[in-house]
């Protein structure tokens, strides 16, 4: 299976929040995806640069740094994904709809991704 990047607005609001862990892909400022030959934390550089990490790696950093843990389920009754946000602190579900009606497990957990990063 093949790795799901982030998008362009999950990439600045991870910025915004202070994603800064390393990785191979980036936006520039108007959102067009670039590579580089290594790894590098592109939310440093002095250019606006926008990180794009996997939404696993994303998924990482908000456990290992916010205590927050972002999951996507599905939802047999209605035959669709949704994503959970658990405060890990607290042990509290702080969401279990983000990304309701989404088709597949990337989209709802890219909704979810989004919506754990709207709490910090």
């Amino acid at each position: 299976m093949k790795e799901q990047l982030i998008t362009f607005d999950t990439a600045k609001l991870a910025k915004e929040k202070g994603f800064n862990w390393v990785v191979e892909r980036y936006f520039d400022f108007i959102g067009d995806e670039c590579s580089n030959s290594g790894m590098t934390n592109f939310n440093e550089s002095k250019e606006k640069l926008y990180s794009r990490p996997t939404q696993s790696l994303l998924q990482k950093w908000l456990y290992e740094t916010k205590l927050l843990w972002v999951e996507p389920i599905y939802n047999e009754y209605h035959k669709w994904f949704q994503c959970v946000i658990y405060d890990l602190r607290t042990n509290d579900c702080l969401g279990d709809v983000f990304g309701d009606q989404s088709k597949t497990p990337f989209e709802a957990l890219e909704k979810g991704l989004q919506e754990a990063l709207k709490l910090i």
